[in-house]
């Protein structure tokens, strides 16, 4: 352990798992699956410690109601999504109360995505409301993508926790 006048530097860094592996030039490590590395390092020890903690993202109103579906309901959804701009996102605000969960109520994650549905078609002359459409038929499968890839790898140590989407 180290005294009380030891200086003890922290350092996190985030990037996005879409950024390149760091090199040898001391760049940050890349991040995965909402793990960040932590150093820490000692001046009178001089070591270094790499620690993997949890980060949860923090998300609009809107994007804390998407649910996180089955991945079938997800798919269609998204098709729906692409070639009729809102529909997909009308149906999955359904989803909320048979097979899908969100961060946040039910009832208050139905409303926010009867509204983004409602934008959605409106806005889709503009074609805003196509991309907003198609992005979250997007997120939809990731969803449903990162839910299943959570329930293979906690199953079994933790069957009764609910996972929560990020």
């Amino acid at each position: 352990m180290a005294s009380d006048d030891a200086s003890v530097t922290v350092e996190l860094t985030t990037e996005s798992s879409c950024s390149p592996t760091a090199g040898e030039d001391g760049g940050s490590p890349r991040v995965r699956g909402g793990e960040a590395h932590v150093f820490i390092s000692n001046r009178q020890m001089s070591t270094t410690k790499d620690v993997i903690i949890s980060v949860r993202e923090k998300h609009g109103s809107f994007r804390s109601a998407v649910p996180c579906m089955p991945m079938s309901l997800a798919l269609v959804c998204c098709l729906f999504n692409i070639f009729l701009p809102g529909v997909g996102t009308f149906l999955s605000s359904f989803s909320v109360f048979c097979c899908g969960f969100t961060r946040i109520s039910s009832q208050r994650a139905f409303l926010w995505n009867l509204l983004a549905a409602v934008l959605q078609t409106v806005t889709c002359i503009f074609i805003v409301g196509w991309i907003w459409s198609i992005s979250w038929g997007m997120t939809f499968c990731t969803l449903a993508t990162e839910y299943k890839y959570e329930k293979q790898v906690r199953g079994k140590q933790h069957q009764s926790a609910r996972w929560t989407p990020t």
